[in-house]
């Protein structure tokens, strides 16, 4: 009998542990969700290699130092150099947690995404064959991907750009009775947007839907990576994006493969959209996924001057944006 979830957690841990013993490979534990085996992992009977995986932002996605922690992480945290190692998705992340924590357990980033060969190696849509002002989201409609923030702002848009339409792609999750998704469904109603806003619900045809669009939006409070942006810069389209942490801010750098914006302004994401449907032609060369694979080893970083990301370095600008012809 045990008294605690923990206590029955650690024996299973345990067992595990040693059915599979051997002093020469000791068992590697990866950690993806705290409150799980958080305390079980420091407590094993033998010997294991622990890893604490930070799927997601360890605070707020704009301040890395803030007092409130995300409490899949509150007690691995509190606890960190309890274990062996610390996986990040992204540089940024390691540089924050090393900042806040000072961890003696080693630092390792571990992007969680990559581009696949079959898409790296994909003949490029042309402009022509692709929806002039169609922007896609692939995203739980969730309180925290605050679409009803992107739906506003694609609201100016469409106002600017009548023939731009919007497409979200995902299931409604259903807390507080679907409430995500009832905040979107205000905004359509009070902007008449009924005829270009489209709830496509969840699909695995990801390419041809990302293949008949120009752009992606993402207006989250926070992220962990986020491989829909990624994905979204290697099937061509640009991506417009709050400054948010982590993967966003680094995978899209202004000005050069999409736009970030500071977070939460609306108005700001909205004439970024508008600024590149407004501009004479589309970008040379926007996000080739072969420039993904070629920059993947290098530092990503948050779309500051003189440093390299994931993607593509050549620029676009106001002379460079696309417009339908």
């Amino acid at each position: 009998m045990f008294d605690t979830i923990e206590e029955l957690t650690l024996q299973f841990l345990n067992d595990l542990n040693a059915e599979y013993w051997s002093q020469e490979h000791p068992n590697v534990f990866v950690l993806d969700r705290g409150h799980v085996a958080d305390w079980g992992l420091l407590h094993l009977d033998r010997p294991a290699y622990t890893v604490n995986h930070l799927h997601n932002a360890h605070a707020s996605g704009q301040d890395p130092m803030a007092p409130i922690v995300n409490n899949n992480y509150e007690f691995t945290l509190n606890a960190i150099n309890g274990y062996d190692a610390i996986v990040s998705s992204t540089h940024k992340q390691s540089a924050d947690v090393d900042k806040r924590y000072h961890p003696t357990a080693k630092l390792f980033t571990i992007p969680v995404g990559v581009v696949p060969d079959r898409l790296i190696n994909a003949p490029r849509v042309p402009e022509t064959k692709r929806a002039f002002g169609k922007m896609v989201v692939f995203a739980r409609i969730a309180p925290e991907k605050q679409l009803d923030q992107l739906t506003q702002a694609f609201a100016q848009v469409h106002d600017a750009v009548p023939e731009a339409t919007l497409d979200l792609y995902g299931y409604a999750d259903n807390s507080n009775n679907y409430a995500a998704k009832r905040a979107v469904q205000k905004v359509i109603d009070e902007h008449d947007l009924g005829d270009a806003v489209t709830f496509k619900g969840y699909t695995t045809d990801v390419d041809t839907a990302e293949n008949d669009g120009m752009l992606y939006g993402l207006t989250s409070n926070m992220e962990g990576f986020n491989l829909a942006i990624m994905e979204a810069i290697a099937h061509g389209l640009i991506p417009v994006t709050y400054d948010v942490n982590y993967g966003p801010n680094e995978i899209t750098e202004d000005h050069v493969n999409g736009r970030v914006v500071p977070y939460g302004d609306i108005d700001a994401f909205a004439q970024a959209v508008i600024e590149i449907l407004q501009n004479p032609i589309w970008p040379s060369s926007t996000a080739r996924p072969h420039m993904i694979r070629r920059n993947a080893t290098r530092r990503p970083t948050c779309g500051r001057p003189g440093v390299r990301s994931l993607m593509t370095r050549t620029r676009f600008g106001p002379q460079s944006w696309p417009r339908h012809v």
